[in-house]
């Protein structure tokens, strides 16, 4: 074992090799080949979203269907555009049972927005919780992902506790969402938005490749009673792409992997 994960880290085939490895339940191998992998090519933004290209079409209705007959009950949408199509097959296709749907809003969070204000300013909140029902053509949001970066809490120390206690959902009538709270500044900035107290779930990425928030995230969060939900099994895609470099095409073997490693960790971290 200690051979090949010297290997490991000097040889890109090698790399490979032990991404095959991971299928065969080598988790530990596949970490480390896929973090250093990582750390040398990153994949390319797809720029299709960002123009705002029509979604919703028979590819994302067979991937709803398929969520049907295994019982997802949980959606996350992002831009506008999702936010749209999520809504259009919703309605074009009834779910079988209740469903729950999350998303952000729009030009507010992570640096569309500088220093992450326009989430702090209830009203403006609440006007984009309605216009986002409109969209989606719901009744209700179930989670509203919000996610500031570093810089906003660097410009107020307080930013983290502004909102606790407050109704930040949509006008009188409405249940509120519920808060979730995201980022991309690291594990620190994660803790002080569970010491905040102003959230009740946690969006984190958490896969092979990225096995840090366990260490003092997800106790802290379950010390704080707030759920988690954890993000990028699949490590963006990139691990199907390391598994094809490693002669290994079977994708749905790979996902399995992924998720049974997940699945596997101890009951006291997730």
């Amino acid at each position: 074992m200690e051979a090949t994960q010297r290997a490991i880290s000097s040889s890109a085939g090698h790399q490979s090799q032990a991404l095959a490895g991971c299928a065969r339940g080598a988790t530990s191998i596949c970490r480390t080949a896929i973090r250093a992998a990582s750390t040398k090519t990153s994949p390319r933004r797809s720029r299709r979203a960002i123009r705002f290209r029509a979604l919703g079409g028979t590819k994302r209705k067979a991937v709803l269907a398929a969520a049907y007959d295994l019982g997802i009950n949980f959606f996350d949408v992002t831009l506008d555009a999702e936010k749209e199509a999520l809504g259009r097959n919703l309605a074009e296709m009834p779910p079988p049972y209740e469903v729950y749907v999350q998303t952000r809003p729009e030009v507010m969070n992570y640096s569309y927005d500088p220093g992450n204000r326009k989430m702090t300013d209830l009203a403006l909140l609440r006007a984009e919780v309605e216009r986002i029902l409109k969209i989606l053509r719901r009744k209700r949001l179930e989670f509203l992902n919000l996610g500031p970066l570093r810089s906003a809490i660097d410009g107020d120390p307080d930013f983290c506790v502004q909102g606790r206690g407050q109704r930040a959902g949509p006008a009188e009538g409405r249940a509120d969402p519920v808060a979730a709270a995201d980022t991309f500044s690291g594990q620190e900035i994660y803790k002080a938005l569970i010491e905040g107290g102003a959230f009740a779930t946690l969006n984190i990425n958490f896969n092979i490749a990225d096995d840090e928030p366990e260490q003092e995230v997800f106790p802290l969060a379950r010390k704080s009673n707030m759920r988690v939900v954890v993000r990028e099994a699949f490590i963006k895609g990139v691990l199907f792409r390391l598994g094809r470099e490693a002669g290994l095409h079977d994708e749905a073997l790979l996902a399995r992997a992924a998720m049974k490693w997940i699945g596997a960790r101890p009951a006291s971290t997730l």
